[in-house]
């Protein structure tokens, strides 16, 4: 079994999207359900900062853009559960639909204020998904900058507590970006899984396992001792390499930007 399970949610809800980058309420309770009959326990992200071993079987909850379906859905089921989870919101549309992202018109609402600070009283952690979530290796010196400490200070003065964790849109990052994010306050930074052997010794390159609407069930993510956990580890790295399409669309493909909906600021 693995020991340390960290799962990347971006939508739990019945709601129709192009793609699969959602579950369904059904599912996730499902989850929920798998990891805690297995005996996962919460994992604290102050305990990833170190680098070293989880002694117990622990599982965190992350959910990446911070869409308000998790808090009406995701939250209620984790509370249940005695379960807490980080949300990555995009800052500047915080309140606001997704307007930055691939939805063919199909728009969701993210978080607003209130709704934030809620799961920050009930023990959740905040950490930030940028101000508009670009591709952070394609910008010069000042919109990193402007990305990644505008974007912490932003969510600081929202919750009244400090920001370290982040997120990299697209799951894309490089030195450079690692080193701007140490640079303006981050000591935790999660990407999606790139690796066959998940990568979490170092803090600021955390894999995490990605969960999409094809995925009825948590197990083959977990059980390291069968021949589907391999193939399950394939899967995600090459349902993350197509995700990163989405970064090309923005960056460099204005038509397929335009065809998809972004509106890019």
């Amino acid at each position: 079994m693995l020991r340390t399970l960290i799962l990347q949610y971006h939508k739990v809800t019945n709601r129709f999207e192009v793609g699969g980058t959602r579950v369904t309420v059904k599912q996730f309770r499902n989850h929920v359900a798998q990891v805690r009959s297995l005996g996962y326990k919460q994992l604290d992200i102050e305990a990833l900062k170190s680098g070293r071993p989880i002694d117990e079987p622990s599982v965190l909850f992350t959910f990446d853009d911070g869409f308000e379906c998790i808090y009406f859905n995701a939250f209620p089921i984790l509370e249940e559960a005695d379960y807490v989870g980080i949300v990555f919101p995009v800052a500047r549309y915080i309140g606001k639909a997704n307007d930055w992202d691939a939805s063919f018109g199909i728009r969701f609402r993210q978080m607003d204020a209130h709704q934030i600070r809620e799961l920050v009283d009930a023990g959740w952690w905040v950490g930030s998904h940028t101000m508009t979530h670009p591709d952070l290796r394609k910008l010069d010196d000042k919109r990193l900058r402007e990305e990644l400490e505008g974007s912490r200070k932003l969510l600081e003065d929202l919750i009244g507590k400090s920001v370290t964790s982040i997120a990299y849109p697209f799951g894309t990052y490089n030195r450079r970006v690692v080193e701007f994010a140490i640079k303006y306050g981050y000591q935790i930074g999660f990407t999606s899984r790139r690796t066959l052997k998940l990568q979490m010794d170092d803090p600021m390159q955390i894999e995490r396992q990605g969960v999409y609407l094809i995925d009825l069930s948590l197990k083959p993510k977990i059980d390291t001792s069968s021949p589907i956990f391999m193939a399950e580890s394939v899967k995600q790295i090459v349902i993350n390499q197509f995700a990163r399409l989405s970064s090309l669309a923005r960056h460099d493909i204005p038509i397929i930007r335009h065809i998809s909906g972004m509106k890019v600021e």
